[in-house]
């Protein structure tokens, strides 16, 4: 059954379920927590600064569960609209096309302990990525 917003449904990706409680999630924690979502966007002083940065590993389950979970918070309190950031995504500088990834996907903080030789390789030492991609490397040897 297809389900409006999933990116490609089928076998590890969001159910409605999911979807679900992704949403009671989201309110959950924002019943929980309203000081800080009120703060986040008070428009003085030092909170003006703030973000709501979403970051999701790029799998389609992840980033299905941000487009469900994001948008319950914005119904709760329009005003945090304007601090959502979908950071670019942190490629290796091999890598010319960084539309590839997706805005907010972030493998190289996500998936920092099982990064791929061909999907994230990092070959120049003077890359800011490469002690990632190597300690990444060095951690699958060992595990």
């Amino acid at each position: 059954m297809a389900i409006k917003g999933i990116s490609k449904p089928g076998y590890g990706n969001e159910s409605q379920q999911g979807i679900d409680e992704h949403l009671q999630l989201a309110a959950h924690m924002y019943q929980r927590l309203p000081a800080l979502f009120h703060a986040a966007a008070d428009t003085t002083g030092e909170a003006q600064t703030r973000k709501i940065m979403v970051l999701t590993s790029g799998k389609d389950r992840a980033v299905d569960s941000g487009y469900f979970f994001v948008p319950l918070l914005i119904r709760q309190q329009a005003s945090l609209q304007k601090l959502v950031v979908y950071p670019p995504s942190l490629a290796p500088a091999a890598e010319q096309d960084h539309q590839s990834r997706p805005l907010g996907t972030d493998r190289f903080l996500l998936y920092f302990h099982k990064l791929s030789a061909t999907q994230d390789k990092v070959s120049n030492p003077g890359a800011p990525l490469f002690a990632i991609y190597e300690a990444s490397q060095a951690y699958q040897r060992y595990n």
